[in-house]
């Protein structure tokens, strides 16, 4: 009995110094807390700190954009699973070298972006300073599990030059074009257009009926959260990711067959209001279901063996070569806290950069309260200012040769390239159909024809044209042709003009819009003096090609509705101020 409770006792004393010994390696001592908050401060607060003028503005855009509506929930996210990792303690010195020089290279590029006045570039520059602090701070993590959270602040990026939108838009027509077929099998019948598509004798447009909050992007943030929540293989994670184009393809195939199937046998119409909201809302609750169950079988199917029975199992020669070509490394815990002393004088040497990037973000702060962002007065445009603006009155019935039809007007939800509002006016032209649209508000001069092309239309020849004689100031008219798959050719005409009424030269606006540092940008002398501006075109469709003469009478016919439209607008704009 005494050799057992004696052995009872060793048991516990053992026990006891192991879970000592286990404990002791995670104390952190003076030094290594002294350097988390040298990291924190130094490596996170101050460069954060200097760009948040700009994180500002950009936050103000991404919100406009109710694609973008995600982001929040995916940052908070990111620090919620950051925080739940329960290892802020210092790294190894690999690791923190490495940290160190991506700081490095976050400072640099927020010093150009601040220079530059780009709130797109302060936005990837934090994404990188919020990676490096991660690597370095979350000692007991490893890289590649700190780099999947962080990735869940990379992925509310939006693409350069809009290429997000244009992404989106490439999977809606592909979206399109397979409820096309599908809608043929079930004898629907239905025409496609570009980014329109009639069901019955409701038209809508792809774009409007599949936007929302559940874009590809959206998806993919749903697919990091998830792989990082789960904390599957790379490889499963990387095929996990590979689908998501197709869920968010197959999300817009299931709205497009819900609103056909409700407009050709329910009369309804689920593109609009909130029988659209709920449509939205259930097909995406759907595809996330469809997504998730996806993803387990991806898991099932490639990791087969339980994680805890795998720790206790021998492992084999071919799992060992499954784990190395399938699992991401894993930094050794016995290394952190180590060359913490070689790696701190790096973050000293840190202190010119932040310096310089404090200083350029103080004249950000002052400069954004001293002049107004471009972008910022399309938000502000308001509804009482647009509905001054000239409506159905603008044209008498009979306009020349043309026979008025009808009148619209269209609000964009958010920001569009086609600006927010549109007035819309049609026209009968001896069996030939004339639209007139005024749009606004617009930041400058800007092409067109990208929307025409969304629509199914092939651009043929875009020249200018030349503006009536002894015009003052000089301004830019542009015109393009274009055909559909019907055979039917199209002709445009656009102009645009200021909130003075005067007309817009191209190269001049360009010149006066193009990007400006932020020290010209705090010389009023080099601000731009066109801020916001309206849009006139003209679209005719014709069955043929238009003739020399019939071109120039559209041209004369095409300077006849911009003066009145111009005229009044200025009117309108008068009484606005």
């Amino acid at each position: 009995m005494s050799n057992t409770v004696f052995s009872e006792d060793s048991e516990e004393s053992d026990s006891k110094v192991i879970a000592e010994r286990h404990s002791a390696q995670f104390v952190l001592d003076a030094s290594a807390v002294s350097t988390l908050r040298l990291w924190l401060f130094s490596g996170l607060l101050l460069p954060l700190l200097s760009m948040a003028p700009l994180l500002y503005l950009q936050s103000r855009r991404l919100i406009d954009q109710q694609a973008n509506w995600y982001f929040p929930v995916s940052i908070a996210l990111a620090g919620w699973l950051l925080h739940g990792t329960s290892s802020y303690r210092p790294t190894s010195l690999k690791r923190g070298r490495v940290a160190v020089v991506l700081l490095w290279i976050g400072l640099a590029s927020a010093a150009l972006g601040i220079y530059w006045y780009s709130p797109w570039i302060i936005h990837l520059a934090s994404v990188v300073v919020l990676t490096a602090w991660s690597l370095a701070a979350f000692g007991g993590t490893s890289w590649t599990r700190v780099l999947t959270i962080c990735s869940l602040f990379l992925v509310t990026v939006p693409l350069p030059s809009g290429r997000d939108a244009q992404v989106s838009n490439w999977l809606q027509s592909i979206a399109s074009w397979c409820c096309n077929g599908l809608l043929d099998v079930i004898r629907i019948p239905n025409i496609v257009e570009g980014d329109s598509m009639q069901i019955a004798e409701s038209k809508f447009r792809v774009s409007v009926a599949c936007a929302g909050l559940d874009s590809v992007f959206a998806f993919l943030a749903i697919g990091i959260a998830i792989i990082a929540i789960r904390r599957c293989s790379f490889l499963s994670g990387l095929i996990t990711l590979i689908t998501i184009p197709f869920f968010a393809v197959f999300e817009n195939i299931l709205r497009l067959l819900i609103i056909a199937v409700g407009l050709a046998y329910f009369k309804a119409d689920p593109s609009i209001g909130w029988l659209h909201i709920g449509v939205a809302v259930a097909v995406f609750i759907a595809t996330i279901l469809a997504f998730w169950l996806t993803h387990k079988t991806i898991v099932a199917i490639l990791e087969p063996i339980d994680a805890e029975t795998e720790r206790e199992t021998r492992k084999s020669g071919v799992i060992h070569l499954y784990q190395t070509i399938t699992q991401w490394p894993v930094n050794v815990e016995g290394q952190l806290a180590t060359g913490l002393s070689i790696w701190r004088p790096s973050l000293v040497a840190l202190s010119g950069p932040i310096v310089i990037c404090l200083l350029f973000g103080a004249i950000t702060f002052y400069s954004a309260m001293r002049i107004s962002d471009r972008d910022a007065l399309i938000v502000d445009f308001g509804e009482g200012k647009a509905a001054l603006m000239p409506s159905d009155d603008a044209f008498p019935e009979q306009f020349g040769n043309m026979k008025k039809v009808g009148f619209r007007t269209i609000t964009q939800p958010g920001m569009s390239t086609q600006g927010k509002y549109s007035h819309l006016w049609r026209f009968d032209d001896q069996g030939n159909k004339v639209f007139v649209s005024l749009d606004f508000p617009f930041p400058g001069w800007q092409p067109i024809w990208s929307f025409y092309q969304s629509n199914g239309w092939r651009i043929l020849e875009i020249k200018p044209v030349e503006a009536p004689e002894n015009s003052s100031p000089a301004w830019t008219v542009e015109a393009f042709k274009m055909q559909n798959q019907y055979g039917l050719y199209g002709y445009v005409w656009f102009a645009f003009f200021d909130e003075n009424g005067i007309p817009i030269d191209r190269k001049t606006d360009t010149e006066q819009l193009s990007r400006k540092n932020i020290f010209e940008r705090l010389n009023k002398k080099e601000m731009p003096t066109t801020q916001v501006t309206y849009q006139v075109q003209v679209f005719f469709e014709s069955g043929k090609e238009l003739s020399e003469v019939e071109a120039e009478r559209n041209r004369k016919l095409f300077f006849a509705i911009f003066e009145q439209v111009r005229q009044q607008s200025q009117s309108a704009m008068m009484k606005a101020k």
